[in-house]
C-alpha cells in the first residue's frame, strides 16, 4: 500500500494535470466479426484503462490488475487481457483482447468493459461493442414466381391477371425483379408464358410460368316470373347472356306459345355459349280455372267487453289472387255469430267462401268480497255485522250479489261461513266466501258487593260466618258465576295482645267464609275480600268488600261462632 501511495505522488509531481483524467475507453475495434471464425482480436484504446492493485502499469502488472467482462446472447465472460501498454508520460493505454470462441458461436450484440482494480476498489470502464453476424453467401439470387396462373375471362379480349414474383439476394438487401408481362395486365384467352428475371450486384436469377385465361362460365338465363294465367296457350321470352359471345339462344321445354296442361308446370331452360358452356334458368306455368280459397275453420272466441271481442284470422288463395273478407281480420265482432264473407280475385277469375265467427260469453262475473271479519259481541244472540260485497262483469258491467247471510244480520258467537254468488246475464255464475267471526271479549259488569255481617264484634277471638253477595250483570252471560279469590287484613294474625291466634280467615265456599273477631289493641281490623266474577267465555271483573272489628258497628254485630281450624285459605 506504501507503494501504490508512493508512485501516485510520484504521478502528482510529474503530472499535475493527468491526475484529474477520468478513465474512458475512446476506441475499440474491430466491431463487427463472422460467426464461427474463431481466434479473432480487438484492440481498446483509452484513458487511465489499468489497475494499480499492484503498482503502476508495467508489462507484469497490467495482467494482474486488470480484466475484461463480454456479455450478449452468449452469456457473460470474466477474461483477462492478452496485453497492453501506457504510453511513457501519458495516461493513454492500450489493450489487447482476444475475443472468447463462445461468442462467435451466437450471432448478436456483445458489451466488452474493463475492469481496473484498484487499491481503493474496482473501476468499471465502457462499455463499448461488437457484432456477430453471419458471412454472406456468395451466389445468385432467388426467384420465387407461381407454377400457373388460371383465371376466368371476363370479356371476349380476356381478363386482367394478377399475380406475385420475388427475389432474395445474398449481397444485396433485395434483387431487382422484371416480367415481360406485368401483374394485373390484360392477358388473352388461352395460355401465355410470361418471363422473369430477378438481378443483384452478383449476378441474376430467371424463371416463367404459364397464365391460363379460361372461358369456363355459362351464359346468364334471364327467364319471366312466375306465370299464373286462366289460358292454357303461354307465351313468354327467355333470354340468355354470355361474358365472352355476348346474346345466344335460349331453348325452353315446354316452348313459348305451348298449350300447358291444368295445374302448375315448370318451364326448363337452357343456353350454351360457343365453349360449350351451358346456362340455365326454369320458372312456373299455372294454368287455373280461378283461384283457390283456404279458410279457416269456424271460430269461437270469448267475449272481452260488452262490445264483443276482437277476432284475427288468415284467409289465403292461390293464383297470387287479391282476398277481400267481410269483416275484415281484427274486426270487433259482437257476441252471437257472425258470418264472415271471404273473396279471391285474380287473372284467372274470383272465388267466394264464408266462415263464421262466434262470440261468447262464458266468463262469470269476478265477485269483490271482504277478507274475514271479526266482531264484538253486543248479546246473548251475538252482534249485528254490516257488509259490503260487489260483482263486475265483462259484459254486463256491475251484477248484484247474493249471499246466504245478509248485510247487518246477527251472526251468533262463534264463526260463521258467508256464501255469496252472482249472475250474469248469459247464466255464468261466480261463487266465493268469506267468514264472519262473533267473540265476547268483554268481562261482566259487578254492580254490587256486600257482606253479612259487615262488622265483628265483641273482639272474642273467635270465628264468626261471613257470607258475600255478589251481584253482577254481563252483556252475553245472562248469570255470571262469583267466588272469593282471596282474602287480606291491615292487621297480623298476632300482634300485641289479640290473642295470639291464627289462622284469623277460612274461605269456606264460592261466596262464603270465616273471619276471626279479633283486632290489634285498640285499632280497628278491617278484613278486604277480593272476588272474582266470570263469564262462560272466560271473561273476568274483580272487586272487594271489606268486613270490620269496630266497636263503632256494635249495634250491627254478630257474635261469633267457636274457633274451628287455623289455616290460611285463598280461592283462585
Amino acid at each position: 500500500m506504501k507503494r501504490a501511495a508512493f508512485g501516485l505522488l510520484c504521478l502528482f509531481i510529474l503530472f499535475p494535470a493527468a491526475v484529474f483524467a477520468q478513465s474512458s475507453i475512446t476506441s475499440f475495434g474491430p466491431t463487427s466479426f463472422y460467426s464461427f471464425e474463431f481466434e479473432q482480436n480487438a484492440t481498446i484504446h483509452g484513458v487511465d484503462l489499468f489497475g494499480d492493485f499492484y503498482g503502476a502499469p508495467d508489462s507484469d502488472n497490467i495482467f494482474l490488475s486488470t480484466q475484461l467482462v463480454v456479455s450478449g446472447p452468449a452469456g457473460t465472460f470474466t477474461e483477462d487481457i492478452s496485453g497492453g501498454f501506457r504510453q511513457i508520460n501519458t495516461l493513454n493505454d492500450t489493450i489487447f483482447m482476444a475475443i472468447p470462441d463462445s461468442t462467435l458461436l451466437v450471432e448478436g450484440t456483445y458489451s466488452v468493459s474493463v475492469i481496473a482494480h484498484d487499491d481503493t476498489g474496482d473501476r468499471l470502464i465502457g462499455p463499448v461493442y461488437y457484432d456477430v453476424i453471419a458471412r454472406p453467401v456468395q451466389q445468385n439470387p432467388l426467384l420465387s414466381i407461381p407454377e400457373n396462373v388460371f383465371a376466368q375471362a371476363t370479356s371476349a379480349a380476356g381478363a386482367n391477371v394478377t399475380f406475385f414474383v420475388s427475389g432474395t439476394s445474398f449481397v444485396d438487401p433485395a434483387p431487382v425483379v422484371t416480367c415481360d408481362h406485368n401483374s394485373g395486365d390484360l392477358f388473352h384467352i388461352g395460355e401465355t408464358i410470361v418471363h422473369c428475371t430477378a438481378t443483384d450486384s452478383f449476378g441474376s436469377a430467371s424463371g416463367s410460368f404459364p397464365v391460363f385465361v379460361l372461358d369456363t362460365d355459362g351464359p346468364t338465363v334471364t327467364v319471366p316470373a312466375d306465370i299464373v294465367t286462366g289460358n292454357p296457350v303461354v307465351t313468354f321470352t327467355a333470354t340468355a347472356t354470355d361474358v365472352i359471345d355476348g346474346s345466344v339462344t335460349v331453348h325452353c321445354n315446354p316452348e313459348s306459345g305451348d298449350t300447358f296442361d291444368l295445374g302448375t308446370t315448370v318451364v326448363q331452360c337452357i343456353a350454351y355459349d360457343s365453349q360449350g358452356n351451358a346456362g340455365f334458368g326454369s320458372f312456373n306455368v299455372t294454368v287455373s280455372n280461378g283461384p283457390v280459397l283456404t279458410l279457416p275453420a269456424n271460430i269461437t272466441a270469448e267475449a272481452t267487453s260488452a262490445s264483443g271481442a276482437a277476432v284475427s284470422f288468415t284467409v289465403t288463395a292461390t293464383d297470387n289472387a287479391t282476398v277481400v273478407c267481410t269483416p275484415p281480420s281484427g274486426s270487433t265482432f259482437a257476441l252471437g255469430t257472425t258470418t264472415v264473407n271471404c273473396t279471391a280475385t285474380a287473372s284467372t277469375g274470383s272465388t267466394s267462401g264464408s266462415f263464421t265467427v262466434t262470440v261468447v260469453d262464458t266468463t262469470p262475473p269476478a265477485l269483490t268480497l271482504p277478507g274475514p271479519i271479526t266482531a264484538e259481541a253486543t248479546g246473548p244472540s251475538g252482534a249485528a255485522v254490516t257488509f259490503t260485497v260487489s260483482a263486475t262483469d265483462l259484459v254486463d258491467g256491475s251484477r248484484p250479489v247474493t249471499c246466504d247471510h245478509a248485510s247487518g244480520s246477527t251472526f251468533a258467537l262463534g264463526t260463521t261461513t258467508v256464501q255469496c254468488t252472482a249472475t250474469d246475464t248469459h247464466n255464468n255464475t261466480a261463487h266465493g266466501s268469506f267468514t264472519v267471526t262473533v267473540q265476547d271479549t268483554t268481562p261482566p259488569t259487578i254492580v254490587s258487593i256486600t257482606a253479612s255481617p259487615s262488622n265483628l264484634w265483641p273482639p272474642n277471638h273467635n270465628m264468626s260466618d261471613v257470607t258475600v253477595t255478589v251481584i253482577a250483570t254481563d252483556l252475553v252471560d245472562p248469570a255470571p258465576t262469583s267466588h272469593i279469590v282471596s282474602v287480606s287484613s291491615n292487621q297480623a294474625d298476632n300482634e300485641n295482645g289479640d290473642g295470639n291466634t291464627t289462622t284469623d280467615w277460612i274461605i269456606t265456599g264460592a261466596l262464603t267464609l270465616q273471619l276471626r273477631a279479633e283486632r290489634d289493641g285498640n285499632s280497628d281490623r278491617i278484613y278486604t275480600i277480593t272476588i272474582a266474577t266470570t263469564d262462560f267465555s272466560g271473561n273476568t271483573a274483580h272487586g272487594t268488600v271489606t268486613v270490620t272489628v269496630s266497636p263503632t258497628s256494635h249495634g250491627g254485630a254478630q257474635n261469633s261462632a267457636p274457633a274451628v281450624g287455623r289455616s290460611h285459605a285463598v280461592r283462585p
